[in-house]
């Protein structure tokens, strides 16, 4: 037991030291300036919790991940390899639905968020469509498959969190 807590701590001061590395990134893509992102990374240091405390600061990565990912993603050009950020929206489909499983709240972020970068960066209707539509499916689906065949029906939730942390 105390080994483990050792390692949990760890993390989440591993964890936390990633946030707080990541807010210049962020605030780049919501300022368009370091500044701000240098403050709120030194502010996260300040007054973060270093001990585990259930998934709060693997949702706060997580979360940042996303909006940095689909920030820089979205508007993608077509080529070869990312026909239609399809690719992309997969990537961002896979950590927005790994949030959602984690904790259902992160929706109240993760969709308002993916809605707005969409609009204001003025994708076309189809091409957001079809990057929602993967952000939405790629981790959820297979998920909601498993419970109906394991549970007989098809729900998103079964206690993720809970079932981790006791494992």
């Amino acid at each position: 037991p105390t080994a483990m807590a050792a390692v949990a701590t760890f993390i989440g001061i591993l964890v936390n030291a990633v946030i707080a590395a990541l807010m210049p990134r962020l605030s780049l893509v919501f300022y368009r300036d370091r500044t701000p992102g240098i403050f709120a990374g030194v502010l996260w240091i300040v007054s973060c919790r270093l001990l585990p405390n259930w998934d709060v600061n693997h949702t706060i990565a997580g979360l940042v991940l996303l909006c940095l990912v689909s920030a820089r993603t979205v508007e993608r050009p077509r080529n070869l390899v990312f026909r239609s950020g399809a690719l992309w929206g997969a990537v961002a489909g896979l950590i927005a639905g790994l949030l959602l499983l984690l904790n259902p709240a992160t929706v109240l972020i993760s969709g308002p968020w993916l809605a707005w970068l969409l609009f204001s960066r003025r994708i076309p209707l189809r091409r957001a469509a079809l990057y929602a539509a993967l952000a939405a499916a790629v981790c959820l689906f297979p998920w909601i498959l498993r419970n109906y065949r394991s549970l007989g029906a098809p729900v998103l939730r079964t206690n993720l969190g809970m079932t981790l942390y006791s494992s």
